[in-house]
């Protein structure tokens, strides 16, 4: 009852955008199939870290989409991604590499993600306009492809790295094609004008 009452308290915060509720690290300690049976039939999907999350989750019988945030490991996850339709985030050269030496049996969903300024997972900006490229030219992607970032101190509203990572992300967008997603939990209460077509909720 809590869980669906904070989701719908979200949800109000950000009317026009889907969510895919993050429950990686087995849904912040509070055991991932539980809270991934009781939110699929109220959001678009899931988040997790790795694709063996995903495949427990599968398992388990959750048939919503799930992103998988820090991409694929291995050439040959890409496969399983368009088998079991995970949706991967590209965020490195070699992730690149992999899907351009693939021939999926059909195309995935995927995303790209930038390094807007938290400096843990995501292209640099200019290798993000040249991955976007690549991505956007192979036809083992479903077109357009998701765009995404990562807010850094968002429970800081007033930190000045907020501003400068929102800033750099609506300028890698502007005038791409493809759902966005930027706000993790505290972003979507502490900047709800940035809340695009995807919100991503964790802990809250």
């Amino acid at each position: 009852t809590n869980l669906l009452h904070n989701l719908k308290t979200l949800q109000n915060q950000a009317q026009q955008s889907k969510i895919i509720a993050m429950v990686k690290a087995n849904g912040y300690g509070h055991g991932i199939c539980q809270i991934s049976e009781n939110l699929e039939n109220h959001i678009h999907g899931f988040g997790v870290a790795r694709i063996d999350e995903a495949l427990f989750l599968r398992q388990a019988g959750i048939k919503a989409p799930i992103m998988l945030a820090e991409g694929v490991f291995q050439k040959d996850d890409l496969e399983i991604c368009a088998r079991q339709n995970f949706e991967p985030v590209f965020h490195n050269a070699l992730q690149l590499e992999w899907i351009a030496d693939s021939k999926l049996s059909k195309p995935i969903k995927a995303w790209i993600k930038i390094n807007s300024g938290m400096n843990r997972l995501g292209l640099d900006f200019a290798e993000s306009k040249a991955a976007h490229q690549i991505l956007s030219d192979n036809k083992n992607i479903i077109q357009p492809i998701g765009i995404m970032s990562h807010l850094a101190c968002a429970d800081e509203k007033n930190h000045s790295l907020n501003n400068s990572q929102i800033s750099t992300f609506k300028n890698f967008i502007a005038n791409l094609p493809g759902e966005k997603s930027l706000n993790n939990s505290a972003g979507i209460i502490n900047f709800p004008e940035n809340n695009y077509d995807i919100i991503r909720p964790g802990l809250s």
